[in-house]
């Protein structure tokens, strides 16, 4: 019973957290009735796993291991600075050509 209300609890709060942190970046765009609010609560964990699994995905593949087992044996890498950065680069061109195309394409 205690790891139920533990799950509801994480999942409320995450979901108002989410739900909140999206209400600020979309501002004017807010929805204005309870049923899209709830679509919003409802869709907030299903949204926090897949970035999840994305991360899992960018931060877990073969050159992430290459890296990470080249430099090892150093606490301070500009090898992996660099790699991260170059990586979270592309992945925020990403974002933004995706945002652009989004744009674009929409009537």
């Amino acid at each position: 019973m205690r790891t139920a209300i533990k799950f509801i609890g994480i999942y409320i709060g995450l979901s108002v957290f989410l739900l909140l942190s999206w209400a600020i970046f979309s501002y004017p765009n807010i929805p204005s009735t309870p049923s899209a609010w709830l679509w919003v609560l409802l869709l907030a964990i299903p949204l926090q796993l897949a970035f999840e699994f994305l991360g899992d995905l960018v931060w877990n593949n073969k050159a992430t291991r290459f890296v990470e087992q080249k430099t090892a044996t150093q606490s301070f890498s500009l090898v992996r600075i660099l790699y991260s950065v170059v990586l979270l680069l592309v992945f925020a061109g990403l974002v933004i050509a995706v945002s652009y195309g989004w744009h674009v394409f929409q009537p």
